[in-house]
């Protein structure tokens, strides 16, 4: 069994408060009915490429559209991703709390500093991971389920992303967590998957930045009703810095003392700690 876990990012590539990240996971039967159903419903809208930031400010294929189009639109795209998909999830990392807690802290010159996205991708991955353990049926499947993680390629971070994988892999000790990571990959942002967690990313960092929505809805939405809590959002806080700063100075003394073969060790659940809402 293939998992997937689709990850974009909003608020990373300028002068921004906060930062996000968003993933949403499914099996490949989920991922193909999801297909099924957004393409039915970029046909019916004439919608080619889907990004968020494109829909509020009516760009490219959102070109003229009203308030309420976007809105329904929107509203359906959301409503098959909560139908279809096995859960969403969202990290949340606040500038001035890398910068503080993280970023500006002494370390030696060989240590590398994660940026925020490498931060927001450990703590993403770390939630992921823990998240489709607990999905009985994936894990009770025979073979074992593999997880794929896929992220849109063009970001001036992406390479720490592999990095931080391959770190990600080596540190799990966990026989079941480790067997179940199955490598990393980027695709274009015409990929019709990463249009979800492209909304997701872009939805939350609209909500925790207290950006205006795009207008009011006139009647109940179809996706509050199906949303079932499948997605939850993890602030990365003072304490989860702390823990990536320690490991990353326990790392580096490690292999000063050992050379480049060491295995990095630590508590990686430390990367994931985070305040839940």
């Amino acid at each position: 069994m293939i998992v997937t876990a689709y990850i974009d990012e909003s608020g990373t590539h300028g002068p921004s408060p906060t930062s996000v990240m968003a993933a949403y996971v499914a099996e490949a039967r989920q991922w193909r009915e999801y297909e099924k159903r957004a393409r039915k419903l970029f046909r019916t809208y004439d919608v080619d490429v889907c990004h968020a930031i494109d829909i509020k400010r009516s760009h490219d294929d959102f070109r003229g559209w009203s308030k309420d189009k976007k809105i329904e639109f929107v509203d359906e795209l959301g409503d098959i991703k909560n139908k279809v998909l096995e859960f969403g999830r969202v990290v949340v990392l606040k500038n001035s709390d890398y910068e503080a807690f993280y970023a500006r802290r002494d370390r030696p010159r060989k240590v590398i500093k994660d940026t925020i996205y490498g931060v927001m991708f450990r703590a993403l991955l770390a939630r992921i991971v823990d998240d489709a353990i607990g999905v009985t049926r994936w894990i009770k499947h025979t073979p074992s389920p593999k997880l794929r993680l896929v992220l849109e390629s063009g970001h001036r971070n992406a390479a720490d992303a592999v990095r931080l994988y391959d770190f990600f892999c080596s540190a799990l000790t966990d026989d079941q967590r480790k067997g179940l990571l199955a490598g990393i990959s980027f695709e274009s942002k015409d990929c019709l998957p990463l249009a979800s967690a492209d909304m997701l990313a872009y939805g939350a960092y609209c909500s925790e930045t207290g950006a205006q929505p795009i207008g009011i809805a006139k009647r109940p939405l179809k996706s509050a009703e199906s949303f079932r809590g499948k997605t939850r959002i993890h602030h990365i806080d003072q304490e989860a810095l702390e823990a990536i700063y320690q490991q990353s100075l326990a790392h580096h003394e490690a292999r000063q003392a050992f050379g480049q073969r060491v295995t990095p060790r630590g508590n990686v659940a430390l990367l994931a700690r985070s305040s839940e809402t």
